[in-house]
């Protein structure tokens, strides 16, 4: 973005059946700006992130389970660190800590490998969410396997 800043973009969307027969939900479009440091030949970062969520929290009523849909906007602090182990190889990580309508740590380890024209991705993230219906808290992990491009 600019050479003392990073900018970076998130969408996810995780959906699927939960308890007996009741929907789980979690999608979230992100935006952050991460402010580049240099230590040796590597970078890393404070930042800040922003961005709208949504979701089920789910509630134990009686013997039943019930779900209500929470929606609105995150944001909260960030630390970002980007390894280059060699030519081929970068490591990336994060940590954030986001507040709002679903307060919710999330942890996320990603190696990039270089190739002709694009990058492989082969990232695991864990996340622990906080909802006041219930005061319950979800965890989710998520492997990621993909590839990019950089523009």
């Amino acid at each position: 973005f600019h050479s003392k800043f990073i900018l970076n973009a998130d969408v996810l969307r995780q959906s699927g059946e939960v308890f007996e027969g009741e929907q789980y939900l979690f999608q979230r479009i992100l935006l952050g700006g991460t402010w580049k440091r240099k230590l040796r030949d590597h970078l890393w970062g404070p930042g800040l992130t922003v961005g709208q969520l949504s979701g089920y929290a789910y509630e134990v009523i009686g013997t039943e389970v019930s779900s209500s849909s929470v929606s609105g906007l995150v944001y909260g602090p960030h630390l970002s660190g980007y390894w280059t182990l060699n030519p081929l190889w970068e490591i990336q990580t994060k940590a954030a800590y986001l507040l709002g309508a679903i307060p919710h740590i999330e942890l996320n380890l990603e190696a990039n490998r270089s190739l002709k024209n694009f990058f492989m991705i082969l990232g695991l993230s864990y996340s622990s969410r906080t909802y006041e219906v219930g005061e319950g808290i979800q965890t989710s992990m998520r492997l990621s396997v993909g590839l990019g491009k950089e523009f």
